[in-house]
This record gives structure tokens, sequence and C-alpha cells, in this order.
């Protein structure tokens, strides 16, 4: 909650500061979207060597936006979003007699505070092609995971168990029987789009700087796909 609170101090901190220093006008909006989320494994390689296959789940985002103009192609778009994360892991490997496979199922929602930085190119008055960059930080609020796996070894017969549980955001990975996700997560975003009157709709991609998940020795980072809908409303705030 600490967490959370300085976040959305810095939200308000940044429209603050570019408002009273007279740089831009600053337009509110909403915002909606699709996910398509998945975890990569770090390095690669090592997950493909061993058979560990991450998958993408769909999921959703919601939440509020900002458009603080710089100059008439350039602006900052901080948003403070309900953001999905997740994956589907399917894995089989072994090593001197045993065997390992799992199905992980991994859905994880978040506080996120993206902020990027958009250029505009104008083609017509009405429409606009959109590019940008920026960073975001993200707080876990929710999540679940549920799996099946099954185990052999040379000195013992087959065995399978099964978990549905709550995630964990404490980082503590001593219990294997529940997901244990970090609490924060922080990363980059990329995104390009089109500009309609108030409506932008918006293709992104994010990646994590760092793993915020690990499974029998695979680290993995949030990695999401995604396209939004935008709605700015018309009226400045000075």
């Amino acid at each position: 909650m600490l967490k959370s609170n300085r976040m959305k101090k810095v939200f308000l901190v940044l429209v603050f500061f570019v408002s009273t220093r007279g740089l831009a006008q600053v337009k509110m909006g909403i915002e909606g979207g699709y996910n398509a989320a998945r975890f990569a494994q770090s390095p690669e390689t090592i997950l493909s060597d061993n058979g560990y296959s991450p998958f993408s789940i769909s999921t959703f985002n919601a939440g509020i936006v900002l458009e603080i103009h710089i100059s008439k192609k350039i602006f900052l778009q901080p948003e403070l979003l309900y953001f999905g994360n997740g994956t589907i892991i399917n894995g089989h490997g072994g090593d001197a007699g045993y065997e390992n496979s799992s199905h992980e199922f991994i859905e994880v929602y978040y506080l996120r505070l993206p902020v990027n930085v958009v250029y505009k190119i104008k083609l017509t008055d009405k429409l606009h092609v959109l590019v940008g960059t920026g960073l975001y930080g993200a707080k876990g609020l929710s999540g679940r995971g549920k799996g099946n796996i099954e185990e052999s070894g040379p000195s013992s017969g087959p065995s399978a168990y099964a978990y549905n549980s709550k995630v964990n955001f404490s980082g503590d990975n001593s219990s294997a029987n529940q997901t244990n996700i970090k609490p924060v997560d922080v990363g980059f975003d990329l995104l390009a789009g089109i500009e309609w009157n108030n409506f932008q709709l918006q293709a992104n991609y994010s990646r994590g700087f760092s793993p915020i998940f690990n499974d029998v020795g695979y680290h993995y980072k949030n990695v999401v796909s995604g396209v939004s809908l935008l709605f700015i409303f018309p009226t400045f705030l000075h």
C-alpha cells in the first residue's frame, strides 16, 4: 500500500510540475484495452533448451490518462491503469533419471503507472499518427495461480499434485504450492497508433527490466502486447 501511494504521488507531482511551469496544456481521458500477456524467460535460450514454453493469456487494462502538451507535436502521456499480466507455462524436463512435467496458469493484476513521450504526426486536421516510448512502474494488487505437476525419480515412483491459490506478493519463494510474484515491476513501453478527433487507437508493447517470477530455476519477466482505445476529453485544464 505504501508503494502504491508513492506511485500516486509521483503521478500528481508530475501533473502539478508541468502545469505550474506553464509548459503545456493538459487534457484528461479514459482508456481501456486488450492485453496479450506472457512471461519471457531470462535468458530465453535456457527455456527452449529444456522444454519449458510460455504462452500468452488474454487480460485487459482500464484507467485514466492525461495528455500534457509540450508543443504542437510532442506531449507526455501519463496513465494510471488497472493492468493485467500473466502467462501459461507448459514444461517437460529431466536429468539423471528425474522427470518433471507441468502445466501452470498465472494471472496477475497491477496498479500500473506508465509515462510515455508521444510524437504526433499530422495527416489531416482530424487525423494524426502517434508514436511514442517511455517507462512504467507497477505494484501488484491481486492474482491467482493454478497448475498440475507430475514428477518421477530413479528411487521413487511417479507422483502428481495440483495447486490453486492466490498470488503471494511478498517475494518469498519458500512455498512450492503457491505462486510467488515480486510485488513491484518496472519496465519500458513502446506504442504506435492513430488519433481521430478525440479518440486514439494505440498498439502497445511493454517488457519488464528484471524477473518477477522464479520457477524450477528459471527466471521470468513480464511481456505484454496489446491494443487500447482512448477517449480524450476536449476540455483543457489550466
